[in-house]
């Protein structure tokens, strides 16, 4: 396991890489710029790399539940300049955009992060 120091959101990603964890940070950024370290992490995985994005994602399609996610929406909509809580259907149609296939959630136990991961795949040969 290695550590990069980097700006994702405005740096390319050198290297090529197996795994790409994005975790707690997706609620920090906007759409956007989430959508752009999608791409970014895209073209530094390797051929069947996978990312991983650890957050509170909104479930329902209403936004509202679990609660915890949506008051968390608060707060980044007051401490960020354009962070907000997303739906884990909106996060999973991005990477899909980004080229990231074979999404998958993980539960990790929790009761209010229960299910805010997501594993996907970069195609093989791609």
């Amino acid at each position: 396991m290695s550590f990069l120091a980097r700006n994702f959101v405005a740096e390319v990603l050198p290297g090529r890489y197996d795994v790409v964890w994005y975790s707690n940070v997706l609620h920090i950024y906007s759409p956007e710029q989430n959508w752009a370290v999608f791409r970014r992490v895209y073209a530094a995985l390797a051929s069947g790399g996978r990312p991983i994005i650890q957050n509170a994602f909104l479930q329902d399609s209403k936004g509202l539940y679990p609660e915890e996610a949506s008051l968390f929406a608060v707060s980044m909509l007051l401490y960020t300049e354009r962070g907000n809580t997303y739906s884990r259907r909106e996060t999973v149609e991005r990477l899909r955009d980004a080229g990231i296939v074979r999404i998958r959630s993980l539960r990790n136990g929790t009761e209010d992060w229960d299910g805010g991961l997501l594993e996907a795949v970069r195609p093989v040969g791609r």
